[in-house]
């Protein structure tokens, strides 16, 4: 049996995650969420462009990615019915989709992107996927700033402030940034509908079990700028803009009716987070440039 903690869950789980911090066991009042290895039963139900189930069902939310991997998923379990042997691949879609599905339903706010801990604050990195979020992420904790997640930015609410849970001690690095930041012991991720990358499990710093949202970055790639680099700060309206833009599985949200719930996120965002766009004019701008830049421009100025 193995124990977990990630993003304010205590899972207990029959299977080994290689992508989630392992505890001792949990105290004996903690609210605890059961991961086993069980038959999930498919048959009858419709896949979405061939590819993907995610349907509502009598027995739970039921996610099946077609000939990798089956989950059924409720407020307090999910079963796990791997559909192939490589568990690299069909562990991707549980670290990924699967707990997606569980923290929507536990009320929480899901970005696309990394977030790194600087003292008591938390800084949010967005965009498009191979941006350089991860990598981004990556460079500023081998400075001291912790990663505190990865992929799966969970935002949920405390009064009037928002707060990010830890998530993964796993990041997801392309080729050229392992090389750049000199990373060793990555693993090759084989995810079949993705760009190749590395998986790399960072030693866990001690992280905040939540830790509040301070700014909010997104990462942009402008080919007409005449600069190489610039920041701007972000309204209100484009604030909304922004967030709507960068959703974890948009679609997933309107299977789970969170509309409400994430506009509540949003305006309470768009109030009380700084939010900032760092464009470049080149995907390939040093990675090493923009790290400071960041650091300089973003973290130290509070």
């Amino acid at each position: 049996m193995y124990y977990y903690t990630i993003y304010g869950l205590h899972i207990q789980s029959d299977i080994e995650i290689e992508a989630f911090q392992e505890v001792e066991q949990f105290a004996s009042n903690d609210e605890i969420y059961r991961i086993e290895s069980a038959e999930v039963n498919f048959k009858g139900y419709k896949f979405i462009d061939d590819f993907v189930i995610r349907e509502q069902t009598n027995h739970g939310f039921l996610y099946v990615i077609k000939d990798v991997v089956a989950f059924l998923i409720t407020e307090n379990r999910m079963k796990v019915f791997p559909l192939i042997d490589n568990r690299k691949v069909w562990q991707s879609y549980l670290i990924g989709g699967a707990m997606s599905i569980i923290l929507v339903q536990m009320g929480c706010f899901l970005l696309h992107g990394s977030a790194v801990q600087s003292n008591e604050s938390a800084y949010l990195f967005l965009g498009l996927s191979g941006v350089g979020k991860s990598s981004l992420a990556a460079g500023l904790d081998q400075l001291g700033f912790n990663i505190i997640t990865d992929d799966i930015c969970a935002i949920s609410k405390s009064d009037k402030d928002l707060y990010i849970s830890a998530g993964t001690k796993q990041v997801r690095l392309l080729k050229d940034a392992v090389k750049l930041l000199n990373i060793k012991n990555v693993l090759p991720l084989d995810h079949p509908t993705a760009q190749p990358k590395f998986g790399y499990n960072f030693p866990r710093k001690p992280t905040e079990y939540k830790t509040k949202v301070v700014k909010i970055v997104e990462l942009v790639v402008d080919e007409k700028m005449e600069e190489e680099i610039e920041m701007e700060r972000i309204d209100s309206f484009g604030k909304i803009k922004l967030l709507k833009a960068n959703f974890y599985k948009e679609d997933l949200a309107k299977t789970l009716k969170a509309h409400a719930l994430n506009f509540q996120f949003m305006m309470l965002s768009a109030k009380g987070i700084e939010c900032f766009r760092i464009k470049r004019k080149h995907k390939n701008y040093e990675l090493n440039s923009l790290i400071e830049f960041v650091q300089q421009r973003i973290i130290r100025n509070d």
